[in-house]
């Protein structure tokens, strides 16, 4: 009986500290608006048959992927209400227009509109998430400016550095082959140069496609579009430099395995691309300061729970992480789970995990 009673009182404690507004069916609460278990059921639904999972899950566990992956969507969800609600406030507005435009400029990366789509659907997502996401940013970026007025820099001083300072904004558009092993690379290189020069590209983008563990470029015919070669690993990015527009390199080692690759065209990045970079640059830390003192104000008077099977709020990253640092929602440092709880289960049933 006295066990009886004991937990019926830590029931009751638990019960208490949940909070009003959030039950087993919502995962967060702001401002007395909703974000339901079942939204984040379905995004990771979506993303744990993507391709982009299948390549995760070859680093890392499964289980952990799905929970990084759940916290990451609810993060993003609470950040939505957080900041379409401030927008209101501030009456800052984004037309389908502007939606559509960004979408266009997106677009530009692949050959076709059903490119597009296909990797929209490689990534785990949908067509209507990445317009959602478009009109987060753009919401974000109205808000930011008008946040930060008067902290950086005037447009002719920004112009002015562009046209300075433009080498740092190259960018490279380079397509590659990506394979596990050298002898495999070589007899790739070889094949391409045995290709007629009218046919070469094809071949590439052929041989991209049937070979490359690289399965997103590979969907493309190896295509990466326009990057700064800063964000490539080292070893390709110093490949790339000694190569002239049309050139296939020989097999090139990375820590990823041995790339092909094909320089397409070099160019200094959009003005409008690098705009809110050179901003940053130039304002220093004064501009980002003030955008983070309004979102932790912004997130501190948002009424906001979070459902702890997900785990809690940080406000100063403003993300869902785990109370306890651990895979247990709520759980001691130590606390392990009996098992590994089906992703699939009903809100009732036990904790989900996230990844």
């Amino acid at each position: 009986m006295k066990k009886i009673l004991l937990m019926m009182l830590a029931l009751a404690l638990l019960a208490a500290g949940c909070g009003g507004g959030i039950s087993d069916s919502t995962a967060a609460v702001v401002d007395g608006r909703s974000i339901t278990v079942d939204q984040v059921r379905e995004g990771l639904g979506r993303f744990a048959s993507s391709d982009q999972f299948e390549q995760l899950t070859q680093q890392e566990e499964p289980e952990s992927i799905r929970r990084q992956f759940e916290q990451s969507l609810l993060s993003r969800l609470i950040r939505r209400m957080v900041l379409r609600g401030e927008a209101d406030s501030a009456g800052v507005e984004v037309s389908d227009e502007d939606v559509s435009a960004r979408m266009d400029q997106i677009q530009q990366d692949f050959e076709t509109e059903e490119a597009f789509i296909e990797e929209i659907g490689r990534q785990g997502t949908t067509l209507q998430e990445v317009e959602d996401f478009i009109l987060d940013s753009l919401i974000e970026e109205e808000l930011r400016a008008e946040v930060t007025e008067g902290t950086g820099p005037s447009d002719e001083e920004i112009e002015a550095f562009y046209e300075e300072q433009g080498d740092q904004f190259g960018e490279i558009h380079t397509a590659h082959i990506l394979v596990e092993k050298k002898r495999l690379a070589e007899r790739l290189k070889a094949q391409l140069d045995a290709t007629a020069p009218g046919k070469i590209d094809d071949t590439f983008a052929d041989l991209a496609t049937q070979h490359s563990v690289d399965t997103g470029s590979g969907s493309q015919g190896g295509d990466l579009g326009f990057v700064n070669p800063g964000a490539l690993v080292p070893e390709y990015s110093q490949a790339v430099a000694q190569m002239e527009i049309g050139d296939i390199s020989d097999p090139v080692q990375s820590q990823f395995g041995f790339h092909i690759i094909k320089l397409m065209d070099r160019r200094v990045a959009p003005l409008d691309a690098v705009r809110e970079q050179i901003a940053q640059q130039l304002s220093g830390n004064e501009a980002e300061e003030e955008w983070q003192k309004f979102i932790r104000r912004a997130y501190r008077d948002a009424e906001i729970e979070v459902n702890s099977r997900f785990g809690e709020l940080d406000i100063e990253s403003q993300l869902v992480v785990n109370a306890s640092g651990d895979s247990v929602p709520g759980g001691e440092p130590d606390e392990q789970p009996d098992e590994q709880p089906d992703p699939g289960q009903q809100p009732d049933e036990a904790p989900e995990p996230a990844g």
